[in-house]
């Protein structure tokens, strides 16, 4: 009896490409040394790496652009009388000056619930002037809502 199944893989090796009939002629069909091709593929690897290389330093460089992004608030926000009272107790930017305010309120926060009074002169300074920071805000607003210009003046 005949039946169709012995007939399908004929069928189908008559649709197959010769690509994939004889890989290894195709390959071979070209007559490049197999060392010119692998050298020619690391170049390509090589070029893809070194503009891969060129993106990542350019990322870096903005990143390092961003790692100061509080400069322009610590000096305006803050006068030069803050800024040197801060120095003074070895409080350099605003990062130092957060986790300064984070460890005071934490103190401040725990039992026996000492004063502010009663804290060093270096946490009772960073936690005055971290706390006036929003009035200072809230004033350079309305001054700026109320100027000619629209510049706020800090």
């Amino acid at each position: 009896m005949f039946c169709h199944h012995r007939l399908l893989p004929y069928l189908s090796k008559k649709s197959i490409s010769v690509t994939s009939l004889y890989p290894r002629y195709i390959r071979t069909k070209r007559g490049l040394n197999p060392y010119d091709a692998s050298l020619q593929r690391d170049e390509r690897l090589l070029k893809r790496l070194e503009a891969q290389l060129v993106d990542v330093r350019a990322k870096i460089k903005c990143e390092e652009s961003f790692q100061n992004h509080d400069d322009f608030f610590w000096e305006k926000v803050l006068s030069k009388d803050d800024r040197r009272k801060l120095d003074s107790h070895g409080i350099s930017s605003l990062d130092d000056l957060t986790s300064v305010y984070n460890a005071v309120e934490q103190k401040l926060s725990q039992p026996p619930h000492p004063k502010i009074e009663s804290l060093d002169a270096k946490s009772r300074c960073a936690y005055e002037i971290y706390e006036s920071i929003p009035s200072k805000l809230q004033e350079a607003g309305r001054r700026k809502a109320t100027s000619w210009f629209d510049g706020a003046s800090f």
